[in-house]
């Protein structure tokens, strides 16, 4: 994939969490003029749909272009749309890729059905079919234009480090703190990947001028339902996730993301999944070029 552009994508189905959104996304296009692109895909729930209501693809169109107008008289920011067919958790993703949009936003409704669970939720298919990360809301709107408190994982894989180009995008961009949350692990060898991953993670930072804290999982504990404690109590912004896109049939049943970006609080998450890597040397925000 060639350079990023200045595009911001935003999944639209119409739903208020599409509005909540195209909110959030415009706070990300307003800091290096960004467009927005709104992506509504033609599949066949939305066919029947505008068959039982007389209605044709043009009238969506027109709704969209409505929802244009109105992003730019509301915040500012140039935006446009695509209609692409098919379903969307494939055309999504090839829609962000052929714009070469560098950000992915949308809202979720949460997993509506134990079928919905074991077929992956709608959300993260979506973000395992997007070429760029992916930063998931549910209805809560954004407060004010920044994001000053920012939670990132940090457990004791190697992929973990892959969310530190976000978190200093995020420190970049809107002056966020970085809190890294380490996970407990109840075996030498893992308590020993994690300081090292720490250690990287603090010198990295560093480095970079973030300013940044640290906290710790209580031993014994779920960790992701402790890092959304954390993130609730400490009122983050966001939270920094990898999304594994390498799943059994056991990570469908439990889907430990699930638990992140489902949360009670409705903080946004940003997931990035190990593929998104290779955006390191083309992702820029506010001149900061990875």
């Amino acid at each position: 994939m060639s350079e990023l552009k200045k595009v911001i994508a935003v999944a639209n189905d119409f739903s208020s969490e599409s509005k909540c959104a195209i909110a959030h996304a415009a706070i990300f296009a307003k800091k290096d003029g960004s467009e927005l692109l709104l992506i509504h895909v033609l599949d066949g729930k939305s066919n029947e749909k505008l068959q039982e209501e007389g209605l044709t693809d043009a009238r969506i169109k027109d709704v969209l272009a409505a929802e244009c107008d109105r992003i730019e008289k509301e915040y500012g920011v140039s935006s446009r749309y695509a209609t692409p067919e098919g379903s969307i958790f494939k055309d999504i993703g090839e829609t962000v890729k052929n714009e070469k949009a560098k950000l992915l936003i949308m809202g979720t409704h949460g997993i509506q059905s134990l079928g919905e669970r074991l077929l992956g939720s709608w959300a993260l298919r979506i973000v395992d079919s997007s070429p760029v990360p992916t930063l998931i809301v549910q209805n809560k709107m954004p407060l004010g234009d920044s994001y000053k408190r920012v939670v990132m994982e940090v457990d004791a894989t190697p992929e973990c480090k892959i969310l530190l180009k976000s978190a200093i995008m995020m420190h970049k961009t809107y002056g966020s703190e970085v809190i890294l949350f380490a996970s407990s692990e109840d075996d030498t060898f893992g308590e020993n990947q994690i300081a090292l991953n720490m250690q990287f993670c603090i010198a990295t930072l560093t480095q970079a001028g973030v300013t940044y804290s640290t906290a710790e999982q209580k031993p014994g504990n779920n960790y992701y339902r402790d890092l959304v404690r954390y993130g609730s109590e400490t009122y983050a912004d966001l939270i920094l996730i990898i999304a594994n896109n390498n799943k059994d049939f056991a990570d469908y049943l439990t889907e430990p993301e699930q638990k992140v970006i489902y949360n009670s609080a409705q903080i946004p998450v940003l997931c990035v999944t190990p593929v998104h890597n290779y955006i390191e040397d083309n992702f820029s925000f506010s001149g900061l070029n990875f």
